[in-house]
């Protein structure tokens, strides 16, 4: 894979200088990250750069692929005065904020967050209260309750796509959510390209959307009730498989959507699924942590749980090992040869019985 990234890449440099955009590092995968530093590395040197992303919380990830890491800081009080004259223009929000006192109670709520700054002004336009009154005083408490109010003005349709492609991701895939929305695709297109007039989307294309920002997206989402929440991921695991089958890169999404519409059973099967695709492709990180997502699927269902934990640490043995947690491998294996052998499946008891001695084995026991 690597190699392709870097022939693509060489590909696009012979008709310039390529700029490489990785967004929300934070969320990466141990494989892509270390395919995306390796590929870095290849192409040293050569008429390309790299610009990463992430949140504080992926800055460890950040300092091993940078070499120079800027760190965003709160927006002085001068530049957010700045901000908010620009937005007052654009969005002639002047009748709200007219004296500097009321400028002033806007820029000291936002902090110095460009997002909390734009989405107060968005609110205000939207609802233009009486003059005299303190801006900062008609607005809820939080930049959430700020976008739910924003929300709370949506027709029917628009609020029907904001809520399904809140549940689909950051990232939405248009044909998946045109699937669950059933909305004619002029209708369709039509609520879309308002939604991103009105800044909820921040791109739109013909089959990408994306969330103008993560708050925003968080904020559809915490506004649907748990019942109709659980219908929309059955909603979009039935759309993501209509749409694109149950191909090896949709597995994991197609398992978040079984586990949220409350189809557990359902989550562990894509979830082997994609253990049994990862152990192909010999992604050891990857198979790991779906394996930990399996047995805690796995703990809430009880004795039928317990049943399928046992076919997945015989699939993911390898992996497993190769990650040296031994302890934890061999009282999982010893407790799946005692399940197979009281359930009569004599197969997997000799595998489980086979892994344990190799277990020790490597460990020195």
């Amino acid at each position: 894979m690597v190699e392709a990234i870097v022939a693509s890449m060489a590909g696009r440099m012979a008709d310039g200088p390529l700029l490489f955009l990785v967004e929300d590092l934070h969320l990466i995968d141990t494989e892509s990250f270390a395919c995306i530093r390796r590929a870095a590395r290849m192409v040293g040197g050569q008429a390309v750069q790299f610009l990463v992303t992430a949140r504080p919380e992926g800055e460890e990830l950040l300092t091993k692929l940078a070499d120079d890491v800027v760190r965003l800081v709160p927006l002085d009080d001068e530049a957010c005065r700045l901000l908010a004259i620009s937005l007052m223009s654009d969005r002639d929000v002047a009748m709200e904020a007219e004296t500097a006192d009321d400028l002033e109670a806007l820029i000291r709520r936002s902090e110095g967050n460009p997002f909390v700054l734009e989405e107060t002004f968005r609110l205000l336009t939207s609802q233009r209260g009486p003059r005299g009154r303190d801006p900062a005083s008609t607005l809820p408490s939080s930049v959430e309750g700020m976008i739910q109010a924003r929300l709370d003005r949506l027709g029917a349709p628009s609020r029907r796509v904001l809520e399904a492609a809140s549940v689909l991701g950051q990232q939405v895939d248009v044909p998946v959510l045109a699937q669950m929305v059933k909305l004619d695709k002029d209708v369709l297109d039509g609520v879309i390209a308002d939604l991103t007039r009105h800044q909820f989307f921040g791109f739109a294309e013909t089959d990408k959307l994306s969330f103008l920002h993560e708050i925003l997206r968080d904020a559809c989402t915490d506004c649907i009730v748990g019942r109709v929440l659980r219908s929309l991921h059955q909603d979009a695991m039935e759309a993501l498989q209509a749409v694109h089958g149950s191909k090896a890169s949709y597995l994991e999404q197609l398992a978040h959507h079984a586990e949220y519409a409350g189809n557990l059973p359902r989550a562990l099967d894509f979830i082997f699924d994609a253990c049994r695709s990862g152990v192909r492709q010999s992604t050891v990180q990857t198979v790991a942590t779906l394996y930990g997502r399996a047995r805690a699927l796995c703990a809430k269902l009880g004795e039928e749980g317990e049943l399928r934990a046992v076919d997945f640490i015989l699939l993911c043995f390898d992996a497993l090992q190769q990650q040296g947690a031994y302890a934890e491998l061999m009282q999982g294996l010893e407790r799946a040869a005692v399940l197979a052998r009281s359930h009569g499946l004599d197969k997997q008891e000799a595998q489980a019985s086979c892994h344990l001695a190799t277990a020790f084995w490597i460990s020195g026991q």
